[in-house]
This record gives structure tokens, C-alpha cells and sequence, in this order.
């Protein structure tokens, strides 16, 4: 009987490999940012106040998003894993910015060039927007749209203007600095996106970087125009340089990539020895500079002009 039992207990050889063939292709197909538990179950609390070296931020699970750098270099933001971060020596040592950050993570920042105001986007609490600089915190809820949002611009000639991706949910915009929101795009429209950019001449024209490539669309984001050959890889970064309204800038996990405005035809830069950048950020003071920074919290830059790498840390070129 103990034999009997046991066989008609254990399940099928064929339905336990057809389940684990929906497990690893469901795996493969989500967004890595998108699934749940994806971070550590336990992580470590950093308050503000707290300086972090960024090897103790990394390896505690702090792994760096998105960049925003303020003039002179006063300051330097970044969205991590584990909070919402500012370093003022240029990116050796970090503090949270505010106590609503402690263990939430920060998807992607946006700045208006006097760089007072700041949105950043998060996972469990949407919309946060400072306009002294990162001093005082408001929250600024999407209707419909739950918490968790992923990607944030900023249509360069109105800081007030800013679109916002929202997981599971799609595109959305606002005209008034986060008070109220329009939707103009579906999540079923893209696959899952990771950034967006505004073309700076242009406003109507919005790129978005998602896991298989650019996208792009000319009327504000209702219709959106796929790459039939472009590049399927995960694009975390987009931005365009100052001045360079050609100059579309892409990260991408194989390196940084100069993308023409189709998004169809990519060149590649040279690789960084800190390894591929996440998030991207320009400073008004410094446009031929282009700072990155990597998964680890490496800041590095990158010379548009002569196509140099160097350490944020570092002296800046002559």
C-alpha cells in the first residue's frame, strides 16, 4: 500500500517540467525591476546624517539607478536600491537625503537646471518632489497609477512639465509639476521601460529606453513607433547633451551607445573602465561633461569633446 500511495502522491514527471518551463520563461520575460522580492528579504537601516562609504552602500544592496549632479558639483544625487542619497565630495561617501527614503528604492531622478527643483520616482512611494533643493519633501500621488513608477523626465523648457512611467500602468503626464496627470499611453503599449527622455527642441517628442531598445513618439505618447532595427537590449539610461540636440545618450548593460533619433541606428562609445553605467546626468556648468555612474556607485565622466574617461573624483581636465 506504501508503494501505491506514493505513486499516486507524486506528481507527474511531464507536469513538474512543464512547470518549471512556465517558471524560467515567465522569469525570462519579466522586467528584473519589476518582480517581487527581487531585493534582500533583510537590509540594513541607514539614517540621515549617517555618512556611507560607496563600497559599504554597494555591498549592503544599495546597487545606484539614476544620477542628477548640481552645478560645481555642490552636490550629487543618486537613486539606489536602499534609499535616495546625496555625496558632497563627489561621490566617495553618501548620506540619505531624508528620513521618507530610509529603505526605499529610488527608480529615477529630474531637475530643472537651477537644479531647487527635484522629482524622483520610487517603488513604494510614488511621486516625491523637493523644490528647495532636496531640503523639504512633498508627495505627489498618481490616481490609478499605484506607487511604484520607474522612469521620469522633464521637458527641458518647463521644469513644471514632466512625464512619468508607471509600473503596470503606463505613461503619464503633468503640466503643473505633479498636481494632476493625464495618461497617454497603456503599459500593454511598450514593454517594459526603464527610462524616458524629452527632445529638447521639441517637447511633443518623447524617447523611451525599455528592456529591447529606444522607442520613439512624435505626438506626446499616444503612438509609439517600434525599432524594427534597432538594438533588443535593456536601455536604464537616456538623456540628451546640452546644446546637442542630435546627441541622443544611451546605458545599456553592454556599454554606453550614441542612438541617432529613430532609434534604429547605435554607436557605440568606449567601454568605461568602471564598468557599464546606469544613470546618466549633466551638470549646467559642465555640458561637454557627461556623468555616470555605475551599478556598484562608481561616478565616473565622459568628455564629449575629446572622449575621455575619468573619475568624478578626480581633478577636471584643463
Amino acid at each position: 500500500m506504501n508503494g501505491q500511495r506514493a505513486s499516486i502522491n507524486r506528481p507527474p514527471m511531464a507536469f513538474l517540467v512543464l512547470s518549471i518551463l512556465v517558471l524560467l520563461i515567465s522569469l525570462h520575460g519579466a522586467d528584473a525591476h519589476d518582480r517581487p522580492g527581487t531585493r534582500p528579504p533583510t537590509t540594513p537601516l541607514i539614517y540621515p546624517g549617517e555618512p556611507v562609504q560607496t563600497a559599504v552602500l554597494s555591498r549592503a544592496g544599495g546597487h545606484f539607478h539614476s544620477l542628477f549632479v548640481t552645478p560645481h558639483l555642490a552636490a550629487i544625487f543618486a537613486g539606489t536600491h536602499l534609499g535616495f542619497f546625496a555625496s558632497q565630495d563627489r561621490g566617495q561617501t553618501w548620506e540619505l537625503v531624508a528620513p521618507r527614503f530610509i529603505r526605499e528604492e529610488v527608480q529615477g531622478i529630474a531637475g530643472g537646471h537651477n537644479s531647487r527643483v527635484l522629482y524622483v520616482v520610487t517603488r513604494e512611494m510614488g511621486l516625491q518632489v523637493s523644490r528647495d533643493a532636496g531640503v523639504t519633501w512633498t508627495g505627489r500621488p498618481i490616481e490609478m497609477a499605484g506607487r511604484n513608477l520607474r522612469a521620469v523626465a522633464l521637458d527641458p523648457r518647463d521644469p513644471e512639465s514632466l512625464y512619468v512611467w508607471a509600473v503596470g500602468h503606463g505613461l503619464f503626464r503633468s503640466a503643473d509639476g505633479g498636481e494632476h496627470w493625464v495618461q497617454l499611453a497603456e503599459a500593454r503599449t511598450l514593454p517594459p521601460v526603464e527610462s524616458l527622455a524629452v527632445h529638447p527642441d521639441h517637447p511633443e517628442t518623447l524617447y523611451a529606453g525599455t528592456v529591447k531598445g529606444v522607442w520613439r513618439r512624435n505626438d506626446g505618447g499616444y503612438h509609439w513607433r517600434f525599432p524594427v532595427r534597432g538594438p533588443r537590449q535593456r536601455v536604464t539610461a537616456l538623456t540628451f547633451a546640452p546644446g546637442r540636440a542630435n546627441h541622443l545618450l544611451a546605458a545599456t548593460p553592454k556599454g554606453m551607445f550614441a542612438v541617432n533619433l529613430d532609434g534604429m541606428h547605435w554607436e557605440r562609445f568606449p567601454a568605461s573602465p568602471w564598468g557599464p553605467p546606469t544613470g546618466f546626468a549633466f551638470s549646467a556648468d559642465q555640458p561637454g561633461q557627461l556623468f555616470v555612474v555605475t551599478h556598484e556607485g562608481v561616478v565616473a565622466t565622459w568628455s564629449l569633446d575629446n572622449g575621455v574617461w575619468a573619475l568624478a573624483t578626480a581633478p577636471p581636465l584643463p
